[in-house]
């Protein structure tokens, strides 16, 4: 058992929407309860902060499924359940569930006494006592997710001995409760009456120091310790005064043991003070599993391979410059190669450790001018350089990020030329729009205007899909230097204030000064017409159905249907084939932004450019304004309504139509749709208004569930169709027969009668 971990109950399958056909995937039944274990990441080396294979986990529920004490084995990401948990047929009303761990086969009820350990000393007595409960109310058919918490306290006891030949052996907590009266459905966990002491684990400070840990529980208390030594005496410790424990706390006493006294006589109780720590961020204190090997370098990354002047024997740890950002300098003859790999250890049959390569299809080299390249974690090779040389390597684990430069001084190359660049300028990511500096000897200077906080650097020139070399902040204030590639981005320039900035750079002496000269002067986008195109609205993604704009004046404007969650944006112009440019979001502040080609996009959509949505089905006005670049999204009604309609290998009197070419329109009675139809294979079901564009036409959908493992649906019940919202995954419907059937869809529940 370990720290703090959320299990989910996936009451209703869910998965990611399928487009027309769908795919088949494992089968989810619709109303079998299935499990599923997610760890809450946390900033800490301690055993006690994650869940192991084989913990067991004890589940209740309320009315009216009224479960108690189910079991649960987690192994990896799974709970596996011993019995079956269902949501009641026809059930509307939310149920309770309650959970917690470790798990005890006698308990019938939700509320029970528990005892922590008179002797935590031995790591199975203290994991027993550490008690993780959750309650969570849900609707249902809804996931249930359990978040685990700590329910007791933590007591962290670090001594110190002046006398260096003198070790601390045990510490005892004396006179306090020593069991809780726990209520999991009332979230509730109070002190008992029972009294006793508690013997404390071995544990380690992250900086090396040894100390002690044990699980106490919540109450107020005037602490009192007993610190045996290796001398073989006794010292006593006290709080001054009593101290409200609470749950979920840990707390940290640092006390002295100072030299033995040299007057005969009992020694007077020694005063410390605890302060408190938040369990869940963990902070730098962990229990200790005596039959576990302490790895030192757990979490660090490190270079290996045949490389300065080693042969796969020798790790070169990297520096963790960042979170999740580790570095190295290397030196890099010709043949070397190496690969990452974290706690300085290989994966087992029985230990996992994460490794970095190259993919291993992969062909050439990682380029060392600066430019990402994504390592793989599996199916990897070597990493090879192009030539012999001093590098800097950095890694970035979220996403594994490469990066390698050259130590080597760069000659670098002449400025002849610079431009503005970025989503602080009125030209944003455009290369083709960017503008450029004025030059006058070895000066270059421009006025413009520049976002609050969003970043811009100046390019070396202005050519196709050309992003770096460019001028970027230098390592002290007012100065710039030459950055060559990704690994430069966090060098890029911003400024604190919207406005007007009057920009000079000397390029012999590589500074720059920038001085804001008044408000921004606002430049329009520009665009002359826009047209309204993605899977958000009617036309889809269809250039030719694209929807016009009507300007009046600085404004574009449109009333139209929208699709919730559905992305869509504005084309500048409609000609064949031509996606750009585009009027899209900007990811900064959230207003419109002039996006020139399909580079610029790919350029700037991961942090920069964004499609925009809407949150609800709707007809609404859209109002473009071009000089205060702002899209403006009013709801003003419901959609037309929409017919649903069977499209497949199916007919209904002329049995030579193309399978998955026609619509067939079923008739609506007292909201039940039903049509009689003649099935060869497959079908599916959509809903859509008249006139919406062809590539619309599936935004709403109906399929069997892609997790059903059943090729045909069974005619003899009926069947709760998966649609094709965000978290959800579908697939073709077939019966086991071909034939005429009657079909008739109330809600997502289809039923189908063979005539």
């Amino acid at each position: 058992m370990k720290k703090i971990f959320a299990i989910s109950l996936a009451l209703l399958s869910l998965a990611t929407v399928s487009c027309r056909r769908g795919e088949l995937a494992p089968q989810r039944p619709t109303d079998a309860v299935q499990f599923s274990v997610a760890m809450n990441t946390f900033d800490v080396k301690a055993t006690d902060n994650a869940f192991e294979a084989g913990d067991a986990v004890g589940i209740f529920a309320g009315t009216p499924i009224d479960a108690a004490n189910v079991k649960g084995t987690i192994s990896g990401t799974t709970l596996t359940p011993e019995t079956e948990i269902k949501w009641v047929e026809n059930q509307t009303a939310n149920t309770k569930f309650a959970a917690y761990l470790p798990y005890d086969a006698a308990r019938t009820s939700a509320a029970f006494n528990f005892a922590v350990k008179a002797d935590q000393s031995a790591y199975a007595d203290y994991q027993a006592s550490d008690l993780l409960a959750s309650t969570v109310t849900a609707a249902p058919r809804t996931t249930v997710a359990f978040a685990m918490k700590h329910q007791l306290t933590k007591l962290i006891v670090i001594p110190t001995c002046e006398d260096e030949a003198e070790t601390v052996t045990d510490v005892t907590v004396q006179e306090l409760v020593t069991d809780a009266s726990v209520d999991l459905m009332a979230g509730t966990v109070a002190a008992g009456t029972a009294k006793g002491t508690v013997k404390a684990g071995a544990a380690v400070e992250g900086n090396g120091g040894q100390g002690f840990a044990a699980i106490l529980v919540p109450q107020t208390v005037q602490l009192k310790l007993t610190v045996t030594t290796s001398a073989g005496r006794s010292v006593e410790y006290a709080l001054a005064e009593a101290k409200a424990l609470a749950s979920g706390k840990a707390y940290k006493a640092e006390i002295t043991v100072k030299k033995a006294s040299v007057e005969p006589g009992p020694e007077t109780p020694v005063e410390f003070t605890i302060s408190i720590i938040d369990w869940e961020a963990g902070e730098d204190l962990s229990f200790v599993n005596p039959d576990e090997e302490v790895n030192p370098n757990a979490g660090k990354w490190s270079v290996i391979g045949k490389l300065n002047g080693t042969d796969w024997d020798t790790d070169f740890w990297m520096e963790e410059t960042s979170e999740g950002v580790w570095e190295v300098d290397i030196t890099y003859a010709e043949g070397d190669s190496f690969k990452l790999r974290q706690d300085g250890k290989w994966s087992t049959e029985t230990e996992a450790h994460a490794e970095a390569g190259m993919p291993a299809e992969a062909e050439g080299t990682v380029p060392v001018d600066g430019t990402e390249y994504g390592l793989w974690g599996t199916a990897n090779k070597d990493i090879t350089l192009p030539a012999a040389g001093e590098y800097h390597l950095k890694f970035v684990v979220d996403g594994y990020k490469f990066y390698v430069t050259s130590n080597a001084a760069p000659a670098g190359p002449e400025v002849n030329e610079l431009y503005l660049l970025g989503e602080a300028t009125d030209a944003g990511w455009s290369l083709d729009d960017m503008p450029a500096l004025t030059r006058s000897g070895n000066t270059f200077s421009i006025t413009a205007n520049l976002k609050a906080n969003a970043k811009f650097r100046f390019p070396l020139q202005k050519a196709p899909n050309t992003w770096w070399p460019c001028l970027v902040r230098g390592d002290t204030d007012g100065t710039v230097k030459i950055g060559t590639g990704d690994a430069n981005d966090a060098d890029q320039f911003t400024v604190a204030e919207d406005g007007s900035y009057e920009i000079v750079i000397d390029v012999a002496a590589m500074t720059i000064a920038m001085t804001r000269v008044g408000d921004r002067v606002e430049q329009p986008l520009p665009v002359t017409e826009l047209y309204l195109l993605g899977e958000g609205c009617d036309a889809g993604w269809s250039i030719d159905a694209a929807l016009p704009l009507t300007q009046e004046g600085n404004v574009f404007s449109l009333t139209t249907n929208l699709y919730a969650n559905k992305i869509f944006r504005f084309l500048a112009q409609k000609e064949p084939n031509a996606w750009y440019p585009s009027v899209v979001k900007s990811k900064i502040d959230g207003k419109a932004v002039y996006c020139a080609s399909q580079e610029e996009w790919d350029a700037n959509s991961a942090e920069n450019y964004d499609h925009f949505t809407v949150a609800e089905d709707g007809v609404y006005d859209i109002a473009v304004d071009i000089v205060a670049k702002t899209v403006t999204l009013t709801r003003r009604g419901d959609l037309p309504k929409a017919t649903w309609y069977v499209i497949g290998d199916v007919y209904t009197d002329d049995e030579t139509v193309v399978a998955w070419s026609t619509d067939f329109p079923m008739t609506e009675a007292e909201g039940v749709w039903s049509i009689t139809i003649n099935v060869r294979s497959e079908f599916k079901l959509r809903a859509y208004p008249e006139g919406t564009a062809d590539d619309a036409k599936w935004n709403t959908q109906l399929g069997m569930w892609a997790s059903d493992t059943n090729t045909y649906m069974d005619v003899a019940n009926t069947y709760v169709l998966a649609d094709n919202s965000t978290g959800k995954e579908n697939k073709n419907i077939a019966f086991a027969e071909a034939g005429q059937y009657k079909l008739e869809l109330n809600g997502t529940t289809l039923s189908a009668t063979k005539l």
